[in-house]
C-alpha cells in the first residue's frame, strides 16, 4: 500500500494593478514589489514543504539484512504510551473468518505492511521450491526487546497460521479495549511475525481448501530420485535445529519416510535457514511457535525430562499466557521425545522465553467457527508480548553446549 503524498500547496497571486500614464514609475516599481512578495511567498512555501513528496512504498526489503531505518521513532509516533497514533484504513477487508490461499497471506501482509506501526515486510529466505517466507515488522523502531511469532512450521497445521495473521492484525488495528494495552505493549518492542515458515508444505497439505485438505507436515525435500514421493520424501522442520538434533545415520532420529524425520544434517533445509539466520540478526527475547492441535502450552526442554535451569519462570509465564487463551500447560514431559525442536534451540542458543502453543481440538475446523477460536487465543499472545518489555533475562548460559551436556530422553 502506497501513502498518498498531500496535494502540492498553490500559492494565489492577485492580478496586477495598473498604474496610471502620470506615474509609470511608480507603477513599475509596485509591479517590482508585488512580483517580488510572490516570488518570496512561493519560495517559502517550498522551503516548509506545503506539498509532499512522491508517495513512498511500505518497507520491504527482499533480504536478511538488519532492520530498516526509521525515519520516526515509535515515541514520536506514540507521544502517549496511551494513545495509538490514527490507524490508516487497509486497501482490502481482512477477512479472518476462512482458511487463506499463500497468495491471499501475500496480499494481507502487504496491506497490513502499510499500517502506521508497521516495521516492514521482509523477505527473510525461501522455501525448496523457492516460495518467499515473509516476516512483518510491528512496534518499536528502537526496540528494548524483540518477539518472533512464527506459524505453519508444519503445513498441515493452518490454524497456526491464520492464528499469526489474526494476531498481526489486531496489534496494527487494535479494537478500542485494547488501544491502550497494545499502545503499552509496542512502546519499547518490536513483534516479527512470520504467518507461513514452511510454504511447500502448506501447499501441498492443500492450501486453505477445505475440500482438498491432506495432513502433510514435513516440507517438500526429494531424497531420493524424482518423482517426489510422499511415502519417502520430507523433512519435518521441527526436528531440524541444531539444539540435540539426532539423525537416522546415527541409528537414533526417525528414518526416512517418517513422518518426524529429521534430515540429513541440523539446518539442512533452506526454511529453517532462514529462520535462523533471522534469529542471529535479531536475539528474540520472547518466541511463540503455532502449531495445532491439542489446547497445549509447551516450552523447553522436550528432548529430555529434566527441567530446564529457567523452570520456574517458564511457568510463572506459560500460566499467564494459558489462562488468557484457554490451554492447558504441560508442567511434564512436553511433547514426546522431541529433540532438534525449534524452542530448545531458541532457548539454548540465545536464552529465548520459547514456546510453543498448540490451539483446536484438531487440524482443521469449518470456516464458521474459526473467527471465534482465533478470538479466544490472541489474549495469551497480547499477554506475552506485554509482558515481554518487563520480564527477566533467563539464566542459561547462551551456549548450545549447555543443552547438548544434558541427557536426553528416548
Amino acid at each position: 500500500m502506497r501513502n498518498r503524498g498531500a496535494r502540492q500547496g498553490r500559492v494565489r497571486i492577485s492580478p496586477k494593478m495598473g498604474g496610471t500614464p502620470r506615474n509609470h514609475r511608480n507603477c513599475q516599481c509596485a509591479w517590482f514589489f508585488r512580483t517580488s512578495i510572490a516570488m518570496l511567498l512561493v519560495l517559502t512555501c517550498l522551503l516548509v514543504g506545503c506539498g509532499q513528496g512522491p508517495p513512498q512504498s511500505p518497507l520491504i526489503s527482499h533480504g536478511t539484512g538488519n532492520t530498516p531505518s526509521p525515519s520516526t521513532t515509535v515515541e514520536e509516533a506514540m507521544p502517549d504510551a496511551a494513545i495509538l497514533p490514527s490507524v490508516s484504513p487497509s486497501p482490502i477487508p481482512l477477512s479472518l473468518d476462512h482458511f487463506h490461499s499463500l497468495a491471499e497471506y501475500e496480499t494481507i501482509l502487504n496491506a497490513l505492511s502499510g499500517q502506521p506501526l508497521s516495521l516492514g515486510l521482509r523477505r527473510i529466505g525461501s522455501s525448496i521450491e523457492q516460495r518467499p517466507i515473509w516476516a512483518l515488522g510491528i512496534g518499536s523502531r528502537a526496540p528494548q526487546k524483540e518477539a518472533l511469532i512464527v506459524g505453519l512450521t508444519h503445513g498441515c497445521e493452518w490454524l497456526g497460521g491464520e492464528l499469526a495473521l489474526a494476531l498481526a492484525n489486531a496489534l496494527l488495528n487494535p479494537s478500542p479495549e485494547d488501544k491502550e494495552m497494545v499502545a503499552k505493549a509496542l512502546l519499547h518492542t518490536a513483534v516479527w511475525i512470520v504467518p507461513v515458515l514452511n510454504p511447500d508444505g502448506y501447499v501441498l497439505s492443500g492450501e486453505g481448501d477445505l475440500d482438498r485438505a491432506g495432513d502433510w507436515r514435513k516440507n517438500v525435500r526429494l531424497l531420493g530420485d524424482p518423482p517426489f514421493d510422499p511415502a519417502r520424501d520430507g523433512v519435518d522442520l521441527n526436528r531440524n535445529f541444531s539444539t540435540q538434533w539426532e539423525g537416522a545415520a546415527d541409528g537414533i532420529g526417525a528414518p526416512v519416510g517418517d513422518s518426524s524425520y529429521p534430515g540429513t544434517a541440523p539446518f539442512s533445509e533452506p526454511e529453517t535457514q532462514a529462520l535462523r539466520d533471522f534469529t542471529i540478526v535479531h536475539r528474540f527475547f520472547l518466541s511463540v511457535s503455532l502449531h495445532s492441535y491439542g489446547d497445549l502450552l509447551y516450552f523447553p526442554w522436550g528432548f529430555t525430562e529434566e527441567q530446564a535451569p529457567d523452570f520456574e519462570a517458564f511457568a510463572s509465564l506459560a500460566e499467564g499466557i494459558a489462562n488468557r487463551s484457554k490451554v492447558e500447560v504441560s508442567f511434564d514431559f512436553p511433547s514426546g521425545y522431541n529433540p532438534g525442536n525449534s524452542d530448545d534451540y531458541l532457548y539454548g542458543e540465545f536464552g529465548t522465553y520459547a514456546f510453543t502453543m498448540e490451539i483446536g481440538e484438531g487440524y482443521l475446523i469449518a470456516n464458521e467457527i474459526l473467527p471465534s477460536l482465533l478470538a479466544e487465543k490472541l489474549p495469551g499472545l497480547l499477554f506475552a508480548i506485554q509482558e515481554a518489555a518487563q520480564l527477566p533475562s533467563l539464566a542459561i548460559p547462551l551456549s548450545s553446549t549447555n543443552a547438548r551436556d544434558l541427557s536426553s530422553t528416548p
